[in-house]
């Protein structure tokens, strides 16, 4: 009797699981943000961040990261040498979790020689939430998650990954990008 009865309740708990994750899954696709200039709309959600509101004409490279993501934090060295080669050009470089700065700041006195050059938002549930909506491949479930956005706001490619490849997809959008005439 017993093991009946942990067979239904293990039934009922899956079901319930997964009547979660679709109705997750399709509040997602419900909601997606408007494309004409992403980066306007974005800025509405940036009110009590750490980030500066965005500008007119700058390239934006967002990422979603988490300190437990282990391709989040494989690639950032390479994302850095991308900011740090890109500096003073007008891309803007911007990371964003929901963990907290404490969370943060503990992952880096576990790793002191850890550094992330993006500018940082932790928390901001709402630009999460956003970014999220924008990945059509996985829903919003995986990371780390990259969005590209051009010079007019457009948003040229969201994808997720954490392989050299990628970097080197970033790299050719920021080329052309800096290369076109807007």
């Amino acid at each position: 009797m017993k093991i009946l009865l942990s067979f239904f309740f293990t039934l009922i708990l899956f079901w319930e699981a997964q009547l979660i994750q679709f109705n997750f899954g399709e509040a997602i696709h419900s909601l997606s943000p408007p494309v004409d200039n992403f980066r306007e709309y974005l800025n509405d959600f940036l009110g009590d961040d750490d980030i500066l509101p965005l500008e007119e004409n700058e390239i934006l490279v967002i990422n979603l990261w988490a300190t437990w993501c282990r391709p989040c934090i494989q690639e950032i060295p390479e994302l850095n040498a991308l900011v740090e080669k890109y500096q003073g050009q007008d891309i803007r470089f911007l990371a964003f979790t929901d963990e907290s700065k404490e969370v943060f700041e503990k992952f880096r006195k576990r790793r002191p020689s850890f550094e992330f050059s993006f500018e940082k938002s932790f928390e901001n549930l709402e630009a999460m939430s956003v970014l999220m909506r924008m990945d059509k491949e996985y829903h919003g479930r995986a990371i780390p998650l990259h969005v590209l956005v051009k010079k007019d706001g457009s948003v040229k490619e969201v994808f997720v990954g954490g392989s050299k490849y990628d970097i080197q997809r970033i790299e050719r959008f920021i080329k052309k990008e800096i290369k076109s005439k807007k």
